[in-house]
């Protein structure tokens, strides 16, 4: 922290933002006056962002009951518009969702040093069972959340980790956007089964919403981004 960071050719203003979320000094150079205007707004725009540490606080700013009755393509434009034009992180939005769930925070920044993977919290549902909760993808202009590759593959790396260990915790995936439906994504998502990754869960989806409500509560999985099909041999079916 408090380094300085240079980055001479800055462009639309990426490291700077990443230099302020992360605790640095940071300068950049462009040639085009425009990327320089936009750079400059960005970080101006990522010192001002609001840092949700309730879901109250949250919830004032933006009313999560806005998404429903939308369809899925309606609902992740509006929330990616609105998340990036507000300069909220994926994190940010996470932990409002968790706690609006009635999740207990246990910790943020998971490392489990002896496994060389880290989770973003770890949760408690009403019972006291364990959860990692792996925040998965940034609010970006293109193929945000796990419709990006290689964090869709990161995210995959940890999930299998996870499940090879004797930990006795279950893993949700948060994210903005999931993989589309039948895409190499989705496909290579599901191939890693609900034994591994417990469930993958659009943020402000209104059913995942429901889900996550419903885990917090104990319950046990529930049909949604796994089928009732995946999910019988885990119950015996």
């Amino acid at each position: 922290e408090n380094d300085l960071i240079l980055d001479p050719f800055v462009g639309s203003g990426t490291t700077l933002v990443a230099a302020e979320r992360s605790g640095r000094r940071s300068v950049g150079y462009d040639t085009e006056q425009s990327y320089v205007d936009i750079a400059a707004g960005r970080l101006e725009a990522e010192r001002n962002r609001p840092r949700y540490h309730t879901y109250d606080a949250f919830q004032a700013e933006l009313p999560i009951e806005v998404f429903d009755g939308m369809t899925i393509d309606e609902r992740r434009e509006h929330f990616q518009a609105r998340a990036t034009s507000d300069g909220k992180k994926a994190q940010d939005l996470a932990l409002a969702t968790l706690e609006g769930a009635g999740f207990q925070i246990i910790k943020e920044g998971v490392k489990l040093s002896k496994l060389g993977i880290q989770f973003n919290f770890e949760v408690l549902d009403e019972e006291g069972r364990p959860f990692f909760v792996d925040v998965s993808g940034a609010f970006t202009t293109a193929r945000p959340g796990l419709i990006r590759t290689d964090t869709l593959w990161k995210t995959l790396g940890r999930a299998h980790v996870l499940s090879s260990a004797p930990i006795d915790a279950r893993l949700l995936v948060l994210t903005s956007n999931l993989p589309n439906p039948n895409s190499p994504g989705d496909r290579a998502l599901r191939a890693v089964g609900p034994a591994s990754v417990f469930d993958a869960v659009e943020m402000f989806d209104p059913a995942g919403r429901d889900r996550l409500a419903a885990y917090a509560q104990g319950s046990p999985q529930l049909p949604g981004f796994w089928t009732d099909a995946d999910l019988a041999p885990l119950d015996g079916g």
